[in-house]
C-alpha cells in the first residue's frame, strides 16, 4: 500500500473540511483564548502561566497578551503563589467557566450532527479512528523530540 499517495489523497477533503465555519470555529478552541480556559477549567485548579506556555508550545509574551485579554473580560484572575511569591497563579472565573462551557456545547451540538449523518457504525469508526491518530501523534512527535 503507498501511505504516501493516501495522504496526498486525503489533504484536499481535510482542507475542506476544515476551511467550514463551523469546523473553524471547533479548531479555535484548539488554540488561543478558548484554549487558554479549557485548559484551566480541565486544570480543576489553576496553572501557571509557564505551564500555559509549555502545553500550548508558544512564547511566555504570547501567554501574557492572552491572560491579559482573559483578565479584561472578566474570565480569569490572577493570584500570587502561596508557596512562591514571585509566582503568579492563574484562575478560571465564573464567567469563564461559563463561556468555555457555552462553546463546548455549541461543539458538542455541531459534532453530534456530523455524526448522526455518519450512521452509527461509522461514527463509531471515526471516532475510534481519531483517538488514534492523537495517540499514534504523540508517539511520532516524542520520537521526533528524541532525535
Amino acid at each position: 500500500m503507498d501511505f504516501a499517495e493516501l495522504a496526498r489523497e486525503l489533504i484536499e477533503p481535510m482542507y475542506l473540511v476544515h476551511r467550514e465555519k463551523s469546523v473553524r470555529h471547533i479548531n479555535q478552541m484548539s488554540r488561543g483564548e478558548e484554549y487558554v480556559l479549557l485548559l484551566l477549567k480541565d486544570s480543576k485548579d489553576s496553572l501557571f502561566p509557564r505551564d500555559i506556555s509549555k502545553i500550548m508550545g508558544i512564547t511566555s509574551a504570547r501567554v501574557a497578551a492572552i491572560l491579559r485579554r482573559l483578565e479584561e473580560k472578566g474570565l480569569v484572575t490572577r493570584k500570587a503563589s502561596t508557596t512562591d511569591h514571585r509566582c503568579t497563579k492563574v484562575i478560571i472565573t465564573e464567567k469563564g467557566d461559563s463561556v468555555i462551557a457555552a462553546q463546548q456545547d455549541k461543539a458538542v451540538a455541531y459534532l453530534t450532527k456530523v455524526l448522526t449523518q455518519l450512521g452509527q457504525e461509522d461514527a463509531v469508526k471515526y471516532t475510534e479512528i481519531m483517538k488514534k491518530i492523537y495517540h499514534n501523534n504523540n508517539d511520532i512527535d516524542r520520537k521526533e523530540a528524541n532525535k
